[in-house]
């Protein structure tokens, strides 16, 4: 059987990899590398070849995206119940990717 927090887990996870699927190739790339790998803007701005201040741009028009997606998305409202209690929308790798306050 699984826990509540096992549930939470499972519906932000798909959450999150719905979202990162309408992304961009490249927004995809720099959100897993500085949220799931943990590599700084600078890091990641060497190894594709831009400027960190373009990761940063490309980073937060990204997360936006992100947000949009899961706040409208089919299974919005589902997401933010299971979650509202922690008040986080999604997290990943103990990096708040979106708070629950950005669905309002």
């Amino acid at each position: 059987m699984c826990s509540t927090r096992d549930e939470n887990d499972w519906v932000r996870d798909i959450s999150i990899n719905q979202a990162l699927q309408k992304l961009g190739e490249r927004e995809r790339n720099i959100i897993r590398s500085r949220f799931f790998e943990g590599r700084t803007q600078m890091e990641v701005a060497g190894e594709i070849g831009i400027s960190q201040a373009q990761v940063s741009r490309l980073e937060k028009s990204a997360l936006a995206q992100m947000r949009r997606y899961i706040c409208k998305g089919e299974n919005a409202s589902l997401t933010q119940a299971l979650l509202a209690g922690k008040g986080y929308l999604w997290y990943t790798n103990g990096c708040v990717i979106g708070r629950s306050s950005v669905c309002k």
